[in-house]
């Protein structure tokens, strides 16, 4: 998260996702899982109702949160690279010809955004915190058209979205257990060079 937002508000400034997992057992997407045997990392830019992304996801058999992994963002002023376990799972670094904006498919009329970036990552070429987190719900991370059981209880256009989640939470509480639904950090390490 954007230690400042310099390049506007929502995903505008940015958001680099370190790793990100979606809890359900059963979540297809496009003729694919999406659920808790897959993991995503990744960059977010772009206005509130025209996020773009740039994403990198590696499969596992079970799922993510079975035990601990290592998840490492490499981030210097021409790149971004992401590992899990020690093994490469993308990298983000802009041609000579490319930027950032270019790289995760936002419109050509949204170019003014980053005009004062100071390097081709803009808008990250600025300071972030680190956080971390569980998020429940939400209208970015799960598309209207994916399948899963209990039924999605809301469209993502509905203006009352989360609140049909939450008047729905009989449909889907059973698909939490407890413990293992819960965050669980074993160590987080940051280096500045």
């Amino acid at each position: 998260m954007p230690k400042e937002n310099q390049y506007g508000d929502y995903y505008q400034s940015g958001q680099i996702r370190i790793a990100m997992t979606r809890g359900n057992k059963q979540l297809d997407c496009f003729n694919n899982h999406y659920g808790h045997r897959r993991l995503e990392v990744g960059i977010y830019l772009g206005p509130q109702y025209g996020v773009k992304q740039k994403v990198f996801y590696k499969m596992t058999t079970d799922s993510w949160t079975n035990e601990f992994h290592n998840y490492t963002v490499t981030w210097t002023p021409d790149k971004i690279a992401f590992q899990v376990d020690g093994e490469d799972i993308g990298i983000i670094q802009p041609d000579p010809e490319q930027t950032i904006r270019q790289i995760a498919g936002l419109p050509e009329n949204t170019e003014y955004i980053y005009k004062d970036g100071t390097t081709k990552l803009a808008p990250f070429d600025r300071e972030f915190y680190v956080t971390l987190g569980v998020s429940v719900g939400g209208v970015n991370d799960f598309a209207d058209t994916c399948t899963t059981n209990p039924k999605k209880p809301w469209s993502n256009t509905s203006p009352k979205a989360m609140l049909n989640f939450w008047t729905q939470r009989a449909d889907w509480k059973n698909t939490w257990t407890d413990e293992n639904s819960a965050l669980q950090v074993e160590h987080v390490k940051v280096w500045s060079l």
